[in-house]
């Protein structure tokens, strides 16, 4: 439980640092995205790709990289997502050491901040990730 709370502190600490328009955006959730469980981060490059990495602060050292591609643009209320990316939920487990996978994900976005909603994703390993971006 104290891990949830590191992660939803981080991810509030880094939206404020960040604010509405600017280009880094954090989440925290559960899955691959997020490390297992822990946060997610945004760096916009354009405004429809991001490079996008996740921390696990579960206390199992889960990581996460890749990048994003949103099909919308940022001002729709909705906003379907392609992400590819490696993985590592298990370290302990050699079978489930750096996975590469897609995965297709929608955001909804609040009327005030086009990156700030709930978020998920589904994975070619069949894994949800579900999460909260600001």
């Amino acid at each position: 439980m104290r891990y949830l709370l590191v992660a939803v502190v981080l991810a509030l600490s880094v939206a404020a640092f960040a604010g509405d328009g600017g280009k880094v955006h954090a989440g925290f959730g559960y899955g691959d995205q997020y490390g297992k469980l822990g946060a997610n981060f945004d760096y916009r490059l354009t405004d429809q790709v991001s490079a996008t990495a996740g921390v696990g602060l579960n206390g199992e050292g889960g990581w996460f990289g890749g990048a994003r591609y949103y099909m919308q643009p940022s001002e729709s209320a909705s906003r379907g997502r392609v992400t590819v990316g490696v993985a590592n939920i298990n370290p302990g487990d050699s079978n489930e050491a750096n996975k590469v996978f897609v995965s297709i994900g929608w955001t909804w976005a609040n009327a005030k901040n086009h990156y700030s909603g709930p978020s998920v994703d589904i994975s070619t390993a069949g894994r949800v990730s579900i999460g909260w971006q600001f």
